[in-house]
């Protein structure tokens, strides 16, 4: 039996081995990563093994009696070390020290690293903590239970401070994409959060960045990269092939942070093929992106191509200048369409009384989704797995409705396949139930679809306006500034119409200048050549199957 406090041969392994050498200037950034966190790592276990341990073991023993070794006939109830900032949980029955903490911190390779400061003062206060528990060493005296002197005696603290502060500050300066690959498969949150400029509480709040997107994987698999792009590949146990997946794609750029990272759709990658450069590109939007650290003098875009402008702006040219009044046309019917039918689902509701479980009536667009077209069709969509609450769905819009088929129906009696709202398909079986759904989705979209002509004249002339405006922007071309997200960009001679979303279409009748400002990346100052420019950003997050990225193999 060990002493109660004395710490076994491999409690000390890597105690004098913790060493904290400096950094050589030809050395590569993972090279020094790898060095640094193995340094990091060596020094928490020795700390946890050779001086937490041993320590909470002896408190443990002379305030309970008895040593954590010894074996007693029932389960023990685990003991709290708390002394000079240092704190751990006792598990006898495991014989276990474990949740070693200093200053409120939780002691881990990270956390020494981050805080150079606060691994100097650990340090020193460990030194404190060893002697007051144990006495001071005196090597010409016996002392039987004394453990012998602090491990840490022939290591500077001020050494391991300023070797962690330079080796660090190499790591989170190199702007490298490996140590960052290898930052977030090890899990290094902390680090990963530093080499981002961002907060650990983001990387693992769904949304609260684009590198959340891997926070509850089981592993990552990296299936392209280089010194400039990587896409990591989320691999989560259980989940089946072709489950819509997010996985994130992280580069270079010219903001001062120097990496990015943008979520993307991985749902057709699998996660054991390789795949290209260029497929990447093709998946964030662009074919090809302007060096934010060359001057350009013209963006000399070829039609139909994609460029990437400034971090997550991207354009696409046409030459169509003179189609550009008839597609803001079809543009205008198609956005009078969609915004005629969002109101009406919005102002529509499905009463409390008719939903299990529900005490609030909620809107029919948190039930159903439509596709608009530029003609008036209207398609019904469900976003609910519920189809008893889908069918109600159609029948409230049917019952609310005074066009179409709808015109017929005023209560639920009139309604041949639905009795109780309450239980909408209790009438039939599931053969039946799908029946009466596909009756009902066609008849309310039916519906919608009357209501739309109701205001086809007035649709049509807002139509002809939007197209004499752009006829006549075309003619006395204007300074256009472009309302894409904060990237402050604007034409010195152009035609825009006024739309809140994207693309953002902007005819140019004849050469002009772009411009682009904003404050984390290098300004773009580029002549275009006439034509028809659509800005948008970046497409983001999982896509619709038609648009998914195919990602092909080399």
């Amino acid at each position: 039996m060990t002493s109660p406090h004395t710490s076994d041969t491999a409690d000390t392994i890597g105690l004098q081995s913790a060493s904290t050498g400096g950094t050589d200037a030809n050395e590569s950034p993972v090279s020094v990563y790898e060095s640094v966190m193995m340094t990091s790592r060596r020094l928490t276990t020795a700390l946890k093994r050779g001086i937490i341990a041993p320590v909470a073991k002896h408190h443990f023993a002379t305030d309970r009696g008895y040593p954590v070794t010894q074996e007693l006939p029932d389960h023990t109830e685990s003991y709290q070390f708390r002394s000079h900032d240092f704190e751990a949980l006792v598990r006898p029955d495991e014989r276990q020290v474990c949740n070693e903490m200093y200053d409120g911190r939780v002691i881990t390779p990270s956390m020494l690293l981050r805080n150079p400061s606060v691994a100097a003062t650990l340090l020193e206060r460990a030194e404190t903590l060893w002697e007051s528990t144990f006495g001071t060493h005196q090597p010409a005296r016996t002392q039987t239970d004394h453990p012998g002197p602090f491990p840490f005696q022939e290591i500077s603290p001020a050494a391991v401070a300023n070797s962690f502060e330079t080796q660090y500050n190499t790591i989170c300066e190199s702007q490298s994409l490996a140590v960052a690959i290898k930052a977030i498969r090890e899990e290094m949150v902390s680090i990963v959060a530093d080499l981002f400029e961002t907060s650990e509480s983001e990387l693992h709040t769904p949304g609260g960045t684009d590198l959340s997107a891997l926070a509850h994987a089981d592993s990552l698999t990296v299936p392209y990269s280089d010194d400039s792009i990587a896409v990591l590949c989320p691999i989560t146990t259980g989940i089946q092939s072709n489950t819509p997946t997010r996985g994130v794609i992280i580069g270079c750029d010219d903001t001062p942070v120097g990496l990015f990272a943008h979520v993307t759709d991985v749902t057709a990658l699998d996660p054991t093929q390789e795949t290209t450069h260029t497929a990447i590109r093709d998946a964030m939007g662009f074919d090809r992106e302007l060096d934010p650290y060359v001057d350009h003098d013209r963006l000399d875009a070829v039609p139909g191509e994609r460029i990437r402008l400034q971090g997550d702006l991207r354009v696409e040219r046409t030459d169509d200048l003179d189609g550009f009044p008839k597609e803001i046309a079809r543009t205008t019917r198609r956005r009078e369409n969609r915004r005629l039918i969002d109101e009406y689902l919005e102002s529509t509701t499905l009463p409390a009384e008719h939903i299990w479980g529900q005490n609030d009536s909620i809107t029919i667009n948190t039930t159903l989704t439509t596709t608009v077209s530029e003609t008036g069709g209207v398609i019904l969509e469900p976003v609910t797995a519920d189809r008893d609450l889908e069918l109600l769905s159609y029948v409230e819009l049917l019952l609310a409705l005074d066009h179409g088929p709808g015109v017929v129906y005023t209560e639920y009696d009139d309604v041949p396949y639905i009795r109780n709202p309450r239980r909408p398909g209790e009438l039939a079986g599931t053969q039946r139930l799908s029946v009466a759904i596909e009756t009902a989705r066609e008849e309310a979209s039916r519906s919608l679809e009357a209501l739309l002509e109701t205001q086809r004249e007035d649709i049509e002339a807002t139509a002809r306006d939007r197209a004499s405006d752009a006829r006549v922007g075309i003619d006395i071309p204007k300074q256009v500034n472009l309302p894409v997200d904060n990237h402050l960009t604007f034409i010195e001679a152009g035609y825009a119409p006024a739309v809140e979303t994207e693309p953002v279409p902007v005819a140019v009748p004849s050469e002009t200048t772009l411009h682009i400002v904003h404050d984390e990346h290098n300004t773009v100052t580029v002549q275009v050549s006439p034509g028809v420019y659509r800005f948008s950003l970046l497409p983001r997050g999982l896509q619709p199957p038609v648009d998914r990225p195919t990602w092909p193999s080399p």
